[in-house]
């Protein structure tokens, strides 16, 4: 697997380097990473699995709300087969090494009654479990969240049978033009600040012909793909033709999508194409993908870092008249804020500084999918001077 790493700040705004964007990182004093406790009334149950049509498949991790005690195998935040990549590639042992316990524990039975369900995307070059505090989270609060793993595209995915399936290398866009790249950020600073859909679509139309660009959104097609064969198997997971602990206890009337970076990309694209889904999230991630024929229609809210090189309002002009504007900025996060990163990145200073910023997120990210999906009375939220909002 071949890493090449370049502009690091605005390469992990993309989200095309976003995991190499902390090898700066490695003369830093190593520390133990702390990672927030869930405090929502359940325990948290996790499980892995495989969605398969033909010769496609997907693997699918659950987080899920449980009534039981707390005991067995607990799932770990970072897989061999990723830390092997993370080893290979010099990245900061702090990475990989040294992390807590995680709160999930392995197919524990989930909690009684039906709980609505997050379907996720990680960012490009990434993995699921870069967000596992966040769906702890959310799985305690009595959130279902299945995160998409997809196959060679995913930084690195480990089988039921053994085998591992690592990103392949067409696929890792690392490759930085100079030139293509100040190009890109041009774009970039004119969808954040376009006063319509025409402007806002016409700047997108300049950066995906970037060739930094076109390195992940030639990808899409992919992943959506891979994020219906979930949507299309959900009725046979609740059923337990595919077998887990998730058998009938998904409400499947009230369903959302998010991801991070790409991710949300492509989450928001779902939600806004499937009736079934009554909302999406994305975070901190560029709409590369959308396309003039289409018109935002979902509830939707656009989550944003205001650190380093960052565009805040980057798809607030896809908002219209029928959908109520949703954009939240958050002080000083940047883009990988929006990971467990967040709890593991020391500034130039050598000190983790995002514990607040990530718990920031995780809080408003509830209270947004709290309205949408459970009815409450949680939105928008209180104003808060590390929060903007629109």
């Amino acid at each position: 697997m071949k890493w090449k790493i370049g502009r690091l700040a605005l390469a992990g705004f993309i989200g095309i380097l976003q995991w190499p964007a902390i090898v700066h990182a490695e003369a830093v004093e190593q520390h133990t990473a702390v990672f927030p406790k869930p405090d929502g009334q359940y325990q948290i149950g996790f499980h892995q699995f495989e969605v398969t049509e033909e010769e496609r498949w997907i693997q699918v991790s659950a987080w899920y709300p449980s009534e039981a005690e707390a005991v067995g195998e607990q799932a770990t935040y970072v897989i061999p087969a990723i830390a092997k990549v993370l080893q290979d590639n010099d990245f900061p042992e702090s990475e990989y090494k040294g992390l807590p316990a995680s709160w999930s524990f392995f197919d524990l039975p989930a909690a009684s009654g039906k709980h609505p369900v997050l379907i996720y995307n990680h960012g490009f070059n990434t993995f699921p479990r870069q967000s596992m505090t966040r769906f702890e989270y959310l799985a305690s609060h009595g959130y279902i969240v299945l995160a998409v793993g997809h196959p060679e595209d995913t930084m690195a995915i480990e089988r039921d049978t053994g085998d591992v399936v690592y990103q392949l290398d067409k696929n890792i866009n690392g490759n930085i033009d100079k030139d293509d790249l100040a190009a890109l950020i041009t774009s970039l600073k004119r969808m954040s600040k376009a006063e319509s859909q025409l402007e806002w679509q016409e700047a997108l139309s300049k950066a995906v012909t970037a060739k930094f660009a076109n390195g992940f959104t030639d990808r899409f097609d992919t992943w959506y793909t891979n994020n219906m064969m979930l949507v299309d198997a959900l009725s046979k997971i609740q059923s337990g033709t595919i077998s887990t602990p998730l058998q009938q206890h998904m409400d499947l009337e009230e369903i959302a999508s998010f991801g991070h970076s790409f991710g949300g990309n492509v989450s928001v694209i779902l939600a806004n194409k499937n009736p079934e889904i009554k909302a999406g999230v994305n975070l901190d991630g560029a709409m590369f993908n959308w396309t003039m024929d289409e018109k935002l229609t979902v509830p939707t809210c656009f989550f944003y870092s205001n650190s380093g090189e960052s565009f805040p309002g980057l798809n607030d002009s896809l908002f219209n008249d029928s959908v109520p504007v949703c954009s939240l900025s958050f002080n000083g996060a940047s883009h990988m804020s929006f990971t467990d990163l967040t709890y593991t990145m020391p500034d130039g200073a050598g000190k983790v500084n995002g514990y607040p910023i990530g718990q920031a997120i995780d809080t408003n990210l509830k209270a947004f999918f709290d309205a949408k999906l459970k009815h409450a009375n949680s939105w928008p939220p209180v104003s808060n001077e590390g929060v903007i909002q629109k």
